[in-house]
């Protein structure tokens, strides 16, 4: 029979070993962050980003001479090669060759690769680019290269100290272009970043936070999450002070419309690299206040007819991360602000995989939150049906959703009557005997929990068939299951291993 739970400040007793299991589950929630969701982000997002130009129309070159970008059959590696012919002489045919460049190097990466193939064609290019009269098409053509495979983008790493000097430029096109350039280069890996770190990429891109241009402030916050991603959580500590209140000014800046929203999942995904931090810097984004705009941004975008992933993912991260390492009142404003708690519970059954991971992730936090209060307002919002209905879904959310439950479960006392009352062991059998071993391991956990906190656990378990699972797992080929399983056997049903 549930237990009727009240969204009060009500406090449940637990025993010494139950608090000790359930701060455990905390405090791995913690350690794992880092790593549990980059693997998922680089999936989620294109890391590098080339910048495409038409050659349908006429246009104009900065010197005011008429493009020569017209369509022709030939294949782009043939004008590719052309054009860079043309770039290495000093005629004014190359300013046209340059245009068609910055276009074709957009295509894919056998023209980047064909432009390397002409000699001195790169010369020639970063030549371009301290030449005032070419400086904006030279940094489209780097942007692009930078954008393809790596061995291309170490060829023009050494441009970077000239598109650092050209973001304190007065033209809008030139600091767009440069910013994505740069971070193009620091999404090439840890050589490249560092030679950026070293030429002080940083506070210049910071600086562009807060300039005017919303298609700017994009771009720079795309160079800054870049620079951000994979680095030391120190270094992210140190670049908090610096780049936090600068997204903050320009999240409050932002007019609305279309490019805003494209804006602020810019600046999400940087403070998502951003958050994963130190406490003190946990500390000090929580005290500019950026947990509510972060879900003002989630519930507005919920109520679009279809949420964009690229920009509730990065604000869910955020939240998440917040959650898992931050104080408590992140944990207080997340339960109590009014539509937040609806709209998680809305998104876990988004049509798209990654917002209903990140979701039972957000949620598994708030769940595994410090006090019981916490659970018990995941529990009143009627959250339990959708982890448990998530238990037989998809691996990334089933292994959320477990771990939310379980660490319900572990509070003991009421919860653990309410859990098992939504048929949390209905759902959980199955998995004994499932391929995914995380998967497996935690569905023992939980059986376990039940077993050892609920009066009835065992015989619930065995009803539902969960004696024969286990038994069925006794000769698993992970030592893990094997010794989990006959732990579960001999304690809590009375039978011997199998025999040798």
């Amino acid at each position: 029979m549930a237990v009727q739970l009240s969204t009060s400040d009500r406090h449940v007793t637990l025993d010494q070993k139950t608090t000790r299991r359930h701060n455990q589950v905390r405090a791995d929630r913690r350690e794992s962050i880092a790593e549990q969701r980059r693997d998922k982000r680089e999936g989620l997002r294109q890391l590098k980003r080339c910048r495409p130009r038409r050659l349908d129309i006429e246009e104009e070159t900065p010197s005011g001479e008429a493009g020569a970008a017209v369509l022709t059959e030939e294949p782009p590696e043939h004008r590719v090669a052309e054009a860079a012919g043309i770039l290495r002489q000093f005629k004014s045919s190359r300013y046209a060759a340059l245009v068609e460049l910055s276009a074709l190097l957009a295509h894919d990466v056998s023209c980047v690769a064909a432009f390397f193939e002409v000699d001195g064609a790169r010369n020639a290019l970063l030549r371009a680019l301290n030449e005032p009269r070419t400086q904006l098409d030279a940094v489209h053509c780097i942007t692009n290269i930078a954008a393809s495979l790596s061995e291309h983008t170490k060829q023009v790493i050494d441009a970077a100290p000239m598109l650092i000097t050209l973001l304190e430029s007065g033209n809008v096109h030139i600091l767009d272009l440069c910013a994505n350039a740069l971070g193009n280069m620091a999404a090439d890996g840890p050589e490249c970043k560092e030679k950026l770190n070293a030429n002080g990429a940083a506070i210049p891109l910071i600086a562009l936070l807060s300039h005017r241009e919303p298609q700017v402030v994009q771009s720079a916050a795309f160079a800054l999450s870049q620079l951000l991603r994979q680095t030391s959580v120190a270094r992210r500590a140190e670049m908090v002070p610096a780049v936090a209140p600068a997204a903050m000014c320009a999240l409050e800046n932002l007019e609305g419309g279309e490019t805003s929203r494209h804006v602020i999942a810019e600046l999400m995904w940087m403070l998502s690299e951003l958050v994963v931090a130190n406490v003190d810097a946990l500390s000090a984004l929580i005290d500019l206040d950026v947990v509510d705009p972060t879900l003002d941004t989630v519930i507005a975008e919920a109520a679009r007819d279809t949420a964009d992933p690229m920009l509730v993912i990065p604000c869910l991260r955020v939240l998440g991360t917040l959650l898992a390492g931050g104080p408590l009142e992140v944990t207080d404003l997340v339960t109590t602000k009014p539509g937040v708690l609806e709209t998680l519970k809305q998104l876990l059954q988004s049509a798209s995989l990654s917002i209903r991971s990140e979701t039972t992730w957000v949620v598994n936090n708030v769940a595994n939150g410090e006090l019981p209060r916490h659970a018990i307002a995941v529990i009143d919002a009627g959250f339990l049906p959708h982890l448990v209905g998530l238990i037989s879904g998809e691996t990334i959310t089933a292994i959320e959703a477990l771990t939310a439950l379980l660490g319900i479960l572990h509070r003991g006392g009421d919860f653990v009557t309410t859990v098992v009352s939504a048929n949390v062991v209905t759902s959980t059998v199955p998995l004994l005997i499932g391929a995914d071993i995380d998967l497996q391991l935690l569905a023992i956990q939980l059986i376990e929990a039940v077993c050892r906190l609920h009066p009835e656990g065992a015989a619930t378990i065995e009803t539902c068939g969960g004696v024969d699972a286990l038994e069925a797992q006794q000769l698993h080929t992970d030592g893990r299951v094997q010794e989990a399983v006959s732990y579960l056997l001999n304690t809590y049903f009375g039978s011997a291993a199998v025999d040798e």
